[in-house]
């Protein structure tokens, strides 16, 4: 990932407190830009410094998906509503900008971001229910996976995209998999789907970050 800087509303908190206090998230939100036609680009807001209820914060962003959703047809209201289950948790972004964060650039309204310890986040409800309709779907019909699923979504790069971990055993039938989840979702979200048993330091992160799914 390349250094970014991401502009910070602190909501009237100072440095030290936002440094220093545990109940103070660094949440950022999912706003789109329609685009008639075609799916709309996704874009992460400013982070906003929350303690407490995100609601007040979310607001604005899911009421601008909302109104502006309708020049986007036919993928806009789809994408305004599973914008807004998003950002009812957030992209939480805590660990690292705290991490990153000094007064210099506090003050000047941004933190800058070197490097990403939480590349992964969970999926939201809405494509956590979808993916797993589709994961035990397979499993029944082409038999048990050697170890549950576990997925993530990617946030290091602008486009997010999820991550599904499989065992080595299974991974030849990637191609199925994937033929099979796009029959819940479309075409434009991408899923990649990568052998648990390699070893890397993305793989590890998914595994620790990233949401088991259990296949019953």
């Amino acid at each position: 990932m390349n250094t970014v800087k991401i502009k910070i509303n602190p909501s009237d908190f100072s440095f030290e407190e936002v440094k220093n206090d545990e109940e103070i998230r660094l949440i950022a939100f999912e706003y789109l830009i329609p685009r008639p036609v075609f799916p709309p680009v996704k874009r992460i807001s400013k982070l906003y410094c929350v303690k407490g209820d995100l609601r007040p914060s979310a607001l604005k962003y899911n009421l601008l998906n909302f109104i502006f959703c309708w020049i986007g047809l036919p993928f806009g209201p789809v994408s305004a509503y599973a914008a807004f289950l998003k950002n009812k948790q957030g992209i939480d972004f805590t660990i690292d900008a705290k991490f990153n964060l000094k007064k210099e650039d506090f003050d000047n309204g941004f933190v800058t971001i070197d490097k990403l310890e939480e590349i992964f986040v969970h999926p939201d409800k809405s494509t956590l229910k979808e993916l797993s309709k589709a994961l035990k779907k397979f499993a029944h019909t082409n038999g048990a996976f050697e170890m549950n699923p576990i997925v993530g979504l990617n946030i290091e790069s602008e486009t997010p995209s999820y991550f599904i971990g499989i065992a080595e055993a299974d991974f030849e039938k990637s191609n199925q998999i994937l033929e099979l989840i796009y029959k819940y979702f479309y075409k434009h979200t991408k899923f990649t789907i990568v052998s648990l048993d390699e070893r890397s330091e993305l793989l590890d992160k998914l595994k620790k970050q990233g949401e088991e799914i259990t296949i019953k």
